[in-house]
């Protein structure tokens, strides 16, 4: 695999909202009490607020553990490839979850006593048949976009397991790509059947193409509690977690990040900063086309650091202890982020395994795509922690690192490299 390596930093994040900012204060009272009283009367509104979204989602992720440690299980019958992409079982046709249920899809119900077996423990379960398997629609997703790349502008293309279909999301108008699309399809098909090798005849109700957003990736910010590359003042990203760099039978300390918006194993930008200080240098990259996830591993060099299994929550008094880890989320299934510029906010699983097409026409494997349900996310948020509830108290599962976003508003969608893309190469510090 094309993976390089790099060398180490630490992890710092901004930990005082707006709000609370002594800037903020300043201001207000510059102004006069009114104004003063009118300031402290909105951060307070705004932190009720805050307060309650918490404990909505607290509520949500308690809903959700029996499905979320069923997932986990249902994974674990999986094999990985070198690169860690999933080998699904091939009656397998996905998994999502809605209302404390984890739905599984098969294609048929021949060997489901070895789903049952393994999952008895859970009564969450509802099984349901699709058509095609997740390794038969992989197949069939990758040999469609081999043939319509060049004509039509792709950001973004994934299997939707709860309909079984193939979702290409263009950058132009859908009705316009559509039509070039099953132009396409229609003369190729020949062609996509033989490669593909499935036994289900093929038609256009299989895919659907919509109209998308470019994924924005988010590093290019400058300044404040984060990590910068080549100086005190180089682009600048956010950090996942702290942990374990491996390299075959030899372990360095680091933290993971996003792979894109400059990161490198050699040259200026290899040297990786945490305010003045030099924290390391970047041990490994992933971020090249048909990559599996967007993430960069930096190694720790200087002892001017302390790592630490924390990362920030809702406020700077609310910080997380990662305690373990989820290799992947089912869909519909809700957790929360983090980043430097945009701080905390809160998301629901969408879509898992999407190709992402960035700048150059990049392809990159396995992201997973949520929506944005409260909170910002903004640019400089690249490489930042998602996590979801543990058992109990304050003990939080490490998801993933932020990748970017795409849309705005209402439509605002978040992505990120979930933990099994990088789990061989790096482990979270979780104690």
């Amino acid at each position: 695999m094309k993976m390089k390596k790099y060398l180490p930093f630490l992890l710092i994040f901004a930990l005082l909202t707006a709000a609370f900012t002594p800037n903020t204060v300043e201001a207000a009272n510059s102004s006069g009490l009114s104004e003063d009283l009118k300031t402290v009367d909105s951060a307070m509104t705004d932190q009720n607020d805050l307060e309650e979204a918490i404990k909505i989602y607290e509520k949500k992720i308690e809903e959700q553990a029996a499905a979320q440690e069923a997932y986990s299980v249902l994974r674990s019958m999986f094999d990985i490839s070198a690169q860690g992409e999933d080998i699904y079982p091939s009656d397998y046709a996905g998994a999502w979850y809605k209302d404390g249920t984890l739905f599984i899809a098969l294609t048929s119900f021949d060997q489901i006593q070895k789903y049952k077996d393994k999952l008895s423990e859970f009564d969450c379960i509802s099984y349901v048949i699709r058509n095609l398997s997740l390794n038969e629609l992989g197949k069939i997703r990758d040999e469609m976009y081999e043939l319509v790349k060049n004509d039509i502008g792709i950001s973004c293309f994934y299997i939707d397991v709860t309909e079984n279909k193939i979702i290409y999301e263009t950058s132009e108008s859908h009705k316009k790509a559509g039509e070039k699309f099953y132009d396409i399809m229609s003369s190729s098909i020949a062609k996509l059947y033989k490669n593909a090798n499935v036994a289900t005849k093929l038609d256009e109700s299989l895919f659907k193409v919509i109209e998308g957003d470019k994924i924005i990736e988010q590093t290019n910010i400058y300044g404040g509690d984060k990590f910068s590359m080549g100086s005190a003042s180089g682009s600048s990203g956010s950090i996942g977690v702290c942990g374990t760099i491996h390299d075959n039978n030899i372990h360095y300390e680091g933290f993971i990040t996003c792979g894109h918006g400059g990161m490198t194993v050699s040259g200026t930008n290899a040297t990786i900063y945490l305010g003045d200080s030099i924290y390391g240098s970047t041990f490994y990259t992933m971020y090249y086309d048909n990559c599996y996830g967007d993430w960069a591993a930096v190694r720790k060099t200087s002892d001017n650091f302390t790592q630490t299994n924390m990362i920030n929550g809702s406020t700077s008094a609310y910080t997380r202890n990662i305690t373990g880890t989820i290799d992947e989320l089912a869909e519909g299934m809700s957790f929360m982020k983090y980043g430097y510029n945009g701080g905390y906010c809160t998301g629901t699983v969408e879509e898992n395994d999407i190709n992402s097409v960035g700048a150059g026409g990049i392809t990159i494997k396995g992201i997973t795509r949520a929506s944005l349900d409260s909170g910002s996310s903004l640019a400089g948020d690249s490489g930042g922690p998602y996590y979801t509830g543990g058992t109990d108290g304050n003990n939080y599962n490490f998801l993933g690192v932020h990748r970017g976003v795409s849309g705005s508003g209402s439509r605002q969608k978040i992505y990120f490299t979930p933990y099994k893309c990088f789990k061989t190469w790096f482990t979270p510090k979780t104690n």
